[in-house]
């Protein structure tokens, strides 16, 4: 179990979900490092999807990948946040960097190797097919469709994060989803 990371929200929702009560079964802290997961002294690890399945998979490990989203729990990771103070001071600037990120998926979407290429400048002991492999496995999650717009959220994943973090007591009462979020600045 990899505390205090989004990886165990989702966690805790799917076995509420499938109803499995933890107390059977044996959780134990993870650290990053997967060799006792390769080893087999754990059976299940909490991943990023695009990274340690892909780690597995290069070093030919066979492994069986469980989605939280093939069990309707639905949320959202690599969200840009600010402070309102930000938005009402300085509206401008909060555009125009949403505007330069947005930018930048779309190229390197467009040009994945080169963007590789950038991200391998910024630090040459990272595996370049590695690297490449999970901007192509991301993709999809950034831009589902070819029409789609990078950066586009829908209410209902955020009220599914807003019911998990409540059935969870990380939150003691709903938020008001307008409050959390805004697509104000992807127009």
């Amino acid at each position: 179990m990899a505390y205090g990371y989004d990886s165990e929200t989702l966690y805790v929702a799917m076995m509420q979900k499938l109803g499995i009560d933890r107390r059977t079964i044996k959780e134990v802290p993870v650290q990053y490092d997967l060799a006792r997961l390769w080893r087999g002294e754990i059976d299940v690890w909490p991943a990023y999807r695009i990274n340690q399945p892909l780690t597995a998979e290069q070093l030919g490990i066979p492994i069986n990948t469980i989605d939280p989203a093939d069990y309707g729990i639905q949320s959202y990771s690599d969200i840009l946040f600010t402070s309102d103070e930000m938005i009402a001071k300085k509206p401008e600037l909060v555009r125009a960097f949403v505007a330069a990120t947005l930018k930048g998926w779309d190229w390197a979407i467009s040009h994945p190797d080169e963007a590789t290429d950038i991200v391998l400048k910024q630090d040459p002991h990272l595996d370049r097919t590695h690297e490449l492999a999970m901007l192509k496995i991301e993709t999809p999650f950034v831009r589902p469709t070819p029409e789609a717009q990078i950066g586009a959220m829908r209410e209902s994943v955020w009220q599914s994060i807003n019911t998990m973090l409540m059935d969870q007591s990380t939150l003691k009462q709903p938020v008001d989803l307008r409050d959390v979020y805004t697509v104000q600045f992807l127009k």
